[in-house]
């Protein structure tokens, strides 16, 4: 087994984050380190297996992994599994646990106060401060896992300067979020009816989503008028606005990670309007697509 430690991995702003594909049926490497690690998947199926219990876990599910933890991914199903991974320091988790007794939420509008700051302020450290926690793991609603999953493609891509934030101002509010989300998971999974996360769960599948908004609503098994209305008050979208979210993260990573025009990616994503496309894509990533495609084509990890 290996022990990855702090010293190795994580950078001078004490943390490292990276963008995973895995693509081999093989279990990843079994691990363990000093460090806590935060994980959102988003695409694809696995088993998450940690401390040697084997957890489902889909699009969606946001995880916190302790230090001492050991664990490992395996794939479950033919598609390749996805995952934005973001490790950090024990310090700078205590900073975000005393923030978060602290205030509940902040304002990531504003500056956050400096993390070794915070940190020196927190009580001091309890081995077992971390299992105060209820769950470690949740899965999350689509727009909670866009929220998150923005916030970690800005740090991870250097978007984050073109905010008003800094870089730890940005990691603090992505661990803020995951901690507010994953103390309150199980009013989530209250709020939401479980026929309505599994047709936008089977939605997700390009089979399904290819073929618009009549499958939505006959795989949903209610009227669209009743699709519509559950999507607005759970989602706060509407049926084709969740559809297009789907279709633009699959034409972002064909962006970043494939060699197609413009135009090929459009189509390939199910869109058929360029000028449409070009529009909805501004407004979900603040960009065009051809500079999105400039600004992100960096190496993927693929295990």
């Amino acid at each position: 087994m290996n022990k990855l430690n702090k010293d190795d991995l994580l950078n001078k702003d004490g943390f490292h984050i990276a963008e995973t594909i895995i693509t081999d049926n093989a279990p990843t490497f079994l691990h363990t380190h000093d460090f806590y690690e935060l994980f959102l998947i988003t695409e694809g199926e696995a088993f998450h297996i940690l401390n040697q219990a084997e957890i489902p876990v889909g699009q969606g599910t946001l995880c916190l992994i302790k230090p001492s933890d050991i664990h490992q991914f395996k794939k479950r199903g033919r598609q390749p599994v996805h995952l934005l991974n973001i490790a950090f320091s024990v310090q700078t988790f205590d900073a975000a646990w005393h923030l978060y007794r602290q205030y509940g939420t902040c304002q990531t509008d504003q500056a956050l106060p400096d993390i070794a700051a915070t940190a020196e302020l927190a009580p001091h450290r309890q081995e077992n401060q971390f299992l105060g926690l209820p769950c470690r793991s949740s899965q999350l609603p689509p727009d909670i896992s866009w929220l998150i999953r923005s916030k970690l493609i800005l740090l991870l891509r250097d978007f984050y300067k073109q905010t008003s934030l800094s870089k730890t101002d940005m990691l603090m509010s992505v661990l803020l979020d995951s901690l507010s989300f994953l103390l309150h998971q199980n009013a989530c999974h209250e709020l939401i009816p479980s026929w309505l996360t599994e047709v936008c769960e089977a939605m997700r599948a390009k089979e399904n989503y290819m073929l618009g908004l009549p499958q939505f609503v006959e795989l949903s098994g209610k009227s669209q008028e009743h699709l519509s209305r559950s999507m607005r008050k759970y989602y706060r979208l509407t049926p084709s606005g969740y559809l297009n979210h789907i279709k633009l993260e699959e034409a972002a990573f064909l962006l970043r990670t494939g060699s197609m025009t413009v135009l090929d990616v459009l189509l390939e994503a199910g869109f058929n309007n360029v000028s449409y496309f070009n529009n909805l894509f501004k407004e979900e990533y603040g960009m065009t697509p051809k500079k999105y495609r400039l600004l992100t084509r960096i190496s993927v990890r693929i295990v």
